[in-house]
């Protein structure tokens, strides 16, 4: 993933989610993501494609479980299963979440562990608009175990009940390279049961 095939460092990402809520604890989780690591050069790019199930065990704990797919042509090809925990808390306006994710990633024909912890710290500016500072780091199973680092800001703003739009900027940083990405990402939230007709 770290993109050495760009021309500059400055790169944009899209992002389309979906979290569909089917029951009144478990959720459909989706994302596909398109990475262009060249503003300029659209060829230089990634594509990610995930899908999972999210279980919400109470207001501020959830668990999640799913299937990660990532592909940069002529690179390599990534897939691989993953699980995720989120515990999210308060102080005062700010709002924390914290995060741990583990994958299971088959690289090419290599078979690496990856796990992932992050923080969200998030402080609403008005009923619509939400102004998020995020941090992840991401280790491996090798000799060195610090793959990456994100660093992000971002804003999101609240379309309507069942749209959200995000945009921010983030630092993307490895052991021997540092990158910059612009970030736009629409969210689609869905109540599944609410609209079932029985």
């Amino acid at each position: 993933e770290t993109g050495v095939a760009a021309q500059t460092n400055l790169g944009i990402w899209y992002n389309y989610k979906i979290n569909a809520k089917f029951s009144g604890k478990w959720s459909y989780n989706g994302n596909y993501q398109l990475r262009s690591l060249d503003n300029i050069d659209f060829d230089n790019e990634q594509t990610m494609l995930a899908n999972g199930f999210l279980y919400t065990a109470s207001p501020n704990l959830s668990f999640g479980a799913g299937h990660r797919y990532l592909k940069f042509e002529g690179v390599f090809l990534e897939h691989g299963m993953y699980q995720t925990a989120a515990i999210k808390s308060s102080l005062n306006k700010l709002k924390i979440t914290n995060r741990f994710t583990m994958e299971e990633r088959w690289i090419n024909s290599n078979f690496q562990m990856r796990y992932r912890v992050g923080i969200d710290l998030g402080v609403p500016l008005s009923e619509k608009v939400e102004l998020v500072f995020s941090e992840e780091v991401f280790l491996i199973n090798k000799n060195s175990s610090f793959e990456q680092n994100r660093i992000i800001l971002k804003a999101n703003y609240k379309i309507s009940k069942t749209l959200k739009l995000t945009t921010g900027i983030m630092h993307w940083q490895f052991s021997n390279l540092k990158r910059w990405a612009t970030l736009l990402t629409l969210t689609h939230l869905m109540d599944i049961k609410k609209n079932r007709v029985d």
